[in-house]
């Protein structure tokens, strides 16, 4: 998962392929869209409607298919420090399911150009109480099965939010607790 055509370049450098990574990130520009779809990587995540025109616009030009999926916002507020909360709706981070409509009529105009892959969300990082990550998810998932319903093969669902450690030294035993809680609850949510 990157956040600049940098960090693409970097992750191939190191022997990853391009279908081997997600690139996120806000204001994307023209040239950073047009190396990650010449490249082939394996999902572009749309913080935006204009993002997505932007993105269908290189796509056809450049006679290719865009893998996406859409950045949701689930309106949850991270308890974490407000500098790195970026899920809750006064982030400008993501899309609510008001953007649907004209996230559906962009796709619908650029079939041959855009393939939604799924939906994505990330709603902040160093959070420590999974509550939160969990709500977060709870939200997105009637978003997803709503684009399934319409009929777009989705294959994705990128749940983000980065887990907080502990410094202190007797903090493995509780991180290893946590990060073990966060892998069997979000199992049984997206079973």
């Amino acid at each position: 998962d990157v956040v600049s055509v940098g960090e693409v370049k970097e992750a191939m450098d190191a022997g990853f392929k391009a279908n081997d990574i997600v690139f996120s990130g806000v204001a994307k520009t023209v040239s950073e869209i047009e190396f990650a779809v010449e490249a082939g990587v394996s999902q572009i995540n749309v913080e935006s409607p204009m993002e997505l025109e932007r993105i269908a616009e290189v796509a056809k030009r450049l006679g290719k298919k865009a893998p996406v999926a859409f950045r949701m916002n689930p309106d949850v507020n991270a308890d974490t420090h407000p500098y790195i909360c970026t899920g809750f709706r006064d982030n400008k981070f993501g899309m609510d399911e008001s953007f649907l409509p004209e996230l559906e009529r962009i796709l619908k105009a650029s079939p041959d150009n855009l393939d939604l892959k799924g939906v994505t969300l990330h709603i902040g990082s160093q959070i420590k109480d999974l509550s939160s990550i969990l709500e977060a998810i709870k939200k997105t998932i009637p978003t997803y099965a709503y684009l399934q319903s319409q009929g777009y093969g989705l294959t994705t669902f990128d749940v983000g939010g980065g887990l907080g450690i502990s410094y202190e030294e007797d903090g493995a035993g509780p991180d290893y607790e946590m990060i073990s809680e966060y892998g069997k609850k979000v199992t049984e949510l997206l079973a």
